[in-house]
């Protein structure tokens, strides 16, 4: 062979793609860590730019009498309860309580500017998972795609060598099955 190298123009290419697609792996391995911090900041920046306010409410009837509506046997139920905003207003609706709690009973709960309830603020954990869930479902989906670009073009090198190796047998074969010693 000219050059003195054996391989075939097909190994050339597969090496080729073979680096391509591990500098894909790289860049994918690099979006995902940059979207997971990504999340982790916008999760926290959310969570300390809303405006929630922990406050005291006082729960109208027995936690039992709702648990025992629903037929089923929960920990928590929605209760009616009464509390009071920051800037006096009283405010009714239900909230969550364990179901052992009585009439009178009072529960945190977490309130929006404007005195309604609201969530709790995102805590650094769940900031810290929702940005690693990002970046696990962006590397995962990268790594699928990129096995699966890596299967696909092995397969297609894999019948290009084996039309040719076929094509080479069928031109040699006969004078090589010729040459055998009797």
């Amino acid at each position: 062979m000219p050059g003195g190298s054996f391989r075939r123009r097909t190994d050339r290419v597969e090496d080729a793609l073979a680096w391509l697609l591990t500098a894909s792996a790289m860049i994918v391995l690099i979006g995902a860590v940059t979207l997971g911090v990504g999340a982790y900041t916008q999760s926290m920046d959310r969570s300390s730019q809303s405006v929630r306010v922990q406050a005291t409410a006082v729960l109208l009837v027995d936690a039992s009498d709702k648990v025992a509506d629903t037929g089923s046997a929960a920990l928590f139920a929605g209760v009616p309860a009464r509390w009071t905003d920051s800037v006096g207003r009283q405010h009714e609706d239900e909230v969550l309580a364990r179901s052992d709690s009585r009439a009178g009973d009072q529960v945190s709960i977490w309130l929006d500017r404007d005195g309604d309830l609201t969530s709790p603020p995102g805590s650094s954990l769940s900031a810290a998972l929702d940005g690693l869930m990002i970046g696990i479902a962006v590397l995962g989906l990268g790594c699928s795609l990129i096995a699966a670009a890596w299967i696909g073009l092995r397969r297609i090198i894999f019948n290009h060598n084996t039309r040719a190796w076929e094509r080479e047998w069928a031109r040699i074969g006969p004078e090589w099955t010729s040459q055998r010693p009797t």
